[in-house]
């Protein structure tokens, strides 16, 4: 199944140099103090939406303590056999969804979410770097499409017509 990794500049440079998305690092959203917000460590969160993987991967580079990250998102196009996903109950959570037999498929439908217990490879992954929301160095018609694509997760529209923009400017480069 393909699905997408949304992350900051610095994270998705140390995945092309390591070649896997590692399931086991520090955490933006942990220890925040509000619960229903944390992730749990020893997971890849994944998507089969772009304009999700964006959203995550530009909140993930706004709330970063380094410059270089407020400036672009790394967007990991990679496939994944289905007997590896898990539910991502920590979405789930957020949707006071508390029971523990909801299957990934049911995470998929409600949070647009899974998430797996090991790092993933990505030798023959693709990804697409793209300008985060408050990227001071591109141009005002750049920011909007971002805008938009990030609007597009947050109010549930279809991203389509922007996505198919954002390919016509920026394109997926191979590992």
């Amino acid at each position: 199944m393909i699905l997408y990794h949304g992350t900051t500049l610095s994270r998705g440079e140390g995945i092309i140099k390591d070649h896997c998305i590692k399931h086991d690092i520090s955490r933006v959203y942990t220890n925040t103090g509000k619960l229903d917000c944390d992730t749990t460590n020893g997971y890849v969160y994944l998507t089969p939406n772009i304009e999700t993987a964006y959203f995550y991967g530009n909140i993930n580079s706004l709330r970063s303590e380094t410059n270089d990250d407020l400036k672009y998102v790394y967007i990991f196009k990679v496939e994944i056999d289905e007997d590896k996903l898990l539910p991502d109950y920590d979405e789930l959570k957020i949707k006071k969804i508390k029971s523990k037999d909801v299957t990934w498929k049911e995470s998929l439908a409600i949070c647009k979410t899974v998430r797996v217990d090991e790092d993933v490879n990505v030798n023959k992954a693709e990804y697409l770097i793209l300008p985060n929301t408050m990227n001071h160095k591109e141009t005002e018609d750049n920011l909007n499409l971002v805008r938009e694509l990030s609007k597009s997760e947050v109010q549930s529209l279809d991203a389509n017509v922007v996505l198919k923009e954002i390919l016509s400017k920026w394109s997926w480069q191979k590992l």
